[in-house]
């Protein structure tokens, strides 16, 4: 119920915000969190991770992790707010130099945070996490929606931001019950600084791929189409991201103990893939193919503009899905480099892609740039990841076909039929009656022709949202 609950009120609070602000102030908030989230790459050093990679922790060690990333978000932090300026007028958003300054603050915020997060992932208690998680996320809706009502602009996001990075951090040590020493060993930090400069070339060209379509919209096209662009991307990658962020938590700490085992870790590894995949592509092809409707019912006519884009990211996020734990399978093998090559030529497509469709201006084009990378990438990082635990894209298809095919008639049937019945019926009962036969359509067919792997995703639909039962199932898989 925590994931249903995170998933509702975060989207509730883009959709609250959509019917307040301009496009203009989400492209500025945009545009801040891309310059943010470049400098927030020196210290993605997988300090964190390695904790939880270990077998036995010193305490010597816990803290030494725990005041090198610290000081690292330190570091950071002043260099994003000395830099801000130089930074939002490369990308054409000068005025957005004093959000960036203000969002430094979460850089050791989140450093902080981290640290405890991956002792509590380390022992499996996700239920704390969960918590957590929800009593931040209701904080930010609140302020954020009050602010934006108050006449805050974007500002409201960005003090929004900024209660839930201090008020997590806090609630994470406290609830972890650890408090780091005053203690700094080199020694524990030397050992680590091959997983760590592998880990960063990792999310240095993940930043990269996600980040350049937003650099390169904000500075040819500007805030306004930029804040179109954000919302049209928003709602596909939500879904995408907390199903994600579900199956990491669960996996990462169970395959950094098997991940010898290859038989048990493919066992592990495919069961929380199929799962994400039944959820997440079914649901972002109705996003797809009900674009026009979703956009309006969610976000009011005047983002209207973001219908067509939003199809073709919907199905980029839908491809995403697929490969989303591929990251996972290699850094809890030790070896997160091994994905950089796949993510470097997805980042080389997309540039590609945007260098032909940016000067049109047309966003539809540009999100057919970023399904071509989608598409790339997740192909090259199962070829790069599967050996790891011997699957195959051929293995890893037949495992998803009864997702994929009635996914495909699901979206067909819709669209079809969705013409018909929006002209005949206002858009919320339109969008009901839609909604109903996508699921009935998806089903019924899943039920016919797929039956067995049907109702064992159901099964494993209810421990995902359980964690630690997921967990501690996959744990024991053969």
């Amino acid at each position: 119920m925590d994931t249903i609950f995170l998933q509702v009120s975060t989207t509730s609070a883009t959709l609250v915000l959509a019917r307040i602000l301009l496009p203009s102030d989400f492209g500025a908030v945009a545009a801040a969190m891309v310059v943010v989230r470049m400098f927030d790459l020196l210290t993605q050093m997988g300090l964190g991770s390695s904790l939880v990679r270990r077998n036995k922790l010193d305490p010597r060690e816990t803290s030494t992790i725990f005041w090198m990333a610290f000081g690292i978000g330190l570091l950071v932090g002043g260099l994003v707010t000395v830099f801000a300026g130089p930074l939002t007028r490369l990308i054409g958003q000068p005025e957005a130099a004093p959000l960036v300054r203000a969002m430094a603050v979460t850089i050791p915020l989140s450093q902080a945070r981290n640290i405890g997060l991956s002792l509590l992932y380390r022992e499996l208690r996700f239920r704390e996490t969960s918590l957590i998680g929800m009593v931040v996320a209701v904080l930010y809706l609140a302020v954020a929606v009050v602010l934006a009502f108050a006449g805050f602009g974007p500002w409201s996001i960005i003090i929004g931001y900024l209660i839930r990075a201090a008020v997590g951090a806090l609630l994470v040590l406290i609830v972890s019950g650890w408090q780091p020493s005053l203690i700094f060993d080199r020694q524990f930090v030397s050992r680590d600084l091959k997983f760590s400069a592998g880990s960063l070339g990792q999310r240095s060209l993940n930043y990269l791929y996600k980040n350049i379509d937003y650099w390169v919209i904000s500075a040819r096209l500007g805030a306004t189409v930029l804040g179109v662009y954000y919302i049209a991307f928003v709602i596909p990658d939500l879904v995408r991201q907390r199903l994600s962020a579900m199956g990491q938590r669960v996996l990462y700490p169970v395959l950094s103990r098997i991940h010898q085992d290859k038989t048990r870790s493919r066992s592990a590894y495919l069961r929380l893939v199929r799962t994400i995949v039944f959820i997440a592509v079914p649901a972002l092809a109705g996003i797809s193919v009900l674009s026009e409707t979703v956009v309006s019912l969610a976000f009011g006519d005047r983002w209207l503009a973001a219908a067509a884009p939003l199809a073709v990211l919907a199905l980029a996020s839908a491809v995403t899905s697929t490969s989303a734990l591929c990251g996972v399978l290699a850094s809890a093998a030790g070896r997160p480099h091994i994905t950089i090559p796949a993510q470097a030529i997805g980042v080389v497509v997309l540039g590609f892609g945007l260098a032909v469709t940016v000067p049109s201006g047309d966003l539809t084009m540009i999100s057919w740039a970023v399904l071509a990378a989608a598409v790339t990438t997740s192909i090259g990082l199962y070829l790069a990841t599967g050996p790891l635990i011997a699957l195959t894209l051929g293995r890893l298809v037949t495992e998803l076909i009864p997702v994929i095919v009635p996914t495909f008639v699901m979206y067909a049937s819709l669209w079809l039929i969705r013409d018909a019945v929006t002209v005949r019926l206002a858009t919320l009962p339109a969008a009901i009656v839609l909604v109903a036969m996508g699921v009935l359509i998806y089903v019924a067919l899943s039920w016919v022709f797929f039956r067995p792997a049907f109702t064992e995703q159901l099964r494993s639909v209810r421990s995902i949202l359980n964690p630690k039962l997921s967990a501690s199932e996959l744990g024991t898989g053969s």
